[in-house]
């Protein structure tokens, strides 16, 4: 008769000085539990290799966060039912635990069962990370790596999650300081802009001047630098409690002004500037079950603008990479603006694996007309498969009302 082993246990994939591990290691210390065998097979692979060397044939192994997302596990419709029982947006501590934990299932027969969603072929691991991006003449371009340095700020200071970052300016100019700005402190959400630069170790409280109103705590908002001031975007206080307001901070003045509201509620989008005072936004989470549709511009003189897109167009996400490649300092609004769209997490709570390329062409204002542009992209479908790339191009004639 076959003999079938299950095991649920720690994993320390990035060793025991990663935040989580060490924090989790210490905890069972604290108990007097120890964890001995996750320091001796701290990885996936280190147990799988564990039991194959106790003679198990069949061995399969996936941590918890491979496992949500895989469709042997859970249908996107159990996934989908989760948001009707408790609003959930921890997405980011949700993945840390998942990727410390790991369920294995050992056989002593080569019938591996796939009710339990860990089959280990290598073409079906669906986490594989491409190494080259293929870009529209097909040519593939390697990515590069950037090293940085980071230096911890003293316990105490600082604790904001999901805030958003922007540059700030006193009277004798910008300094090197960067504003942080709402966020998740230790107990609750803040109002409040920490301040920080290079000419002084510690932090400060940036307190607006002459502000009667000011934007209420939130967290999973934007703020976007065009110039002499600043755009911040929608946010959260729960994720069923989303908000529409929009604010600009005026660095000169240090102060707060209410600009136009967003025409629903939106959190976790990502924003982009396209130069002279224009503010692209991507779709993001409207509440806990439903994702915005729609890429929204915003300029001064003409408040906030729907782009109707035709044509194909990139299934709705939220926490997704949105950025442009045009710089503030010298882009023409005339000539064509490019970015690109990558990843974020899809309606069934599953990170999404493709990335867009798009360009931007054609946008020209003129007073009491609409403001209309054309956008051309590219997608690229990174295959999870066997890591090769295609390419599909498309036009959509985009109108901003």
């Amino acid at each position: 008769m076959p003999a079938r082993f299950c095991l649920l246990e720690q994993l320390i994939p990035d060793g025991e000085g990663h935040p989580f591990s060490r924090t989790m290691m210490a905890h069972f210390d604290k108990l007097r539990t120890a964890l001995g065998a996750v320091r001796k097979y701290p990885t996936e692979e280190a147990q799988k290799g564990r039991f194959e060397g106790l003679g198990w044939p069949r061995v399969a192994v996936r941590n918890l966060w491979q496992l949500w997302s895989s469709p042997d596990f859970a249908t996107s419709e159990e996934r989908m039912a989760l948001d009707s029982i408790e609003p959930f947006d921890e997405w980011e501590e949700f993945a840390l635990f998942g990727c410390h934990y790991f369920l294995l299932v050992a056989e002593s027969t080569s019938r591996l069962a796939q009710a339990s969603g860990l089959t280990n072929a290598p073409d079906s691991d669906i986490f594989k990370q491409s190494k080259s991006l293929v870009g529209l003449s097909g040519v593939v371009e390697t990515t590069s790596r950037l090293e940085a340095r980071y230096s911890e700020y003293p316990k105490n200071h600082g604790f904001r999650r999901f805030a958003a970052a922007m540059s700030t300016r006193s009277s004798g100019g910008f300094n090197g300081r960067r504003g942080v700005f709402g966020g998740m402190g230790l107990t609750t959400r803040t109002d409040s802009c920490d301040e920080y630069g290079i000419d002084q170790v510690e932090f400060q409280a940036l307190k607006p001047q002459g502000s009667a109103v000011a934007p209420s705590s939130r967290m999973c908002h934007t703020i976007t630098d065009i110039g002499d001031v600043s755009l911040l975007v929608g946010g959260r206080r729960s994720p069923d409690n989303a908000s529409r307001e929009c604010w600009l901070f005026h660095k000169w003045l240090n102060t707060w002004e209410r600009v136009d509201d967003l025409p629903f509620p939106l959190y976790r989008h990502q924003a982009t500037s396209l130069g002279v005072g224009y503010v692209l936004i991507s779709t993001g989470r409207i509440d806990s079950r439903s994702i915005s549709e729609d890429y929204l511009m915003w300029h001064r003189h003409t408040g906030w603008m729907k782009c109707e897109l035709e044509g194909t167009r990139p299934s709705p996400s939220y926490g997704a990479l949105f950025l442009s490649t045009a710089a503030e300092s010298s882009v023409d609004i005339s000539r064509p603006i490019s970015g690109v769209l990558a990843g974020g997490i899809s309606i069934d709570s599953c990170l999404v694996q493709q990335v867009w390329r798009w360009e931007l062409t054609g946008i020209s204002e003129q007073v009491g007309k609409r403001l209309c542009m054309l956008i051309s992209a590219s997608i690229m479908l990174i295959s999870t498969r066997n890591q090769s790339s295609t390419s599909t191009c498309f036009r959509t004639s985009t109108v901003c009302n």
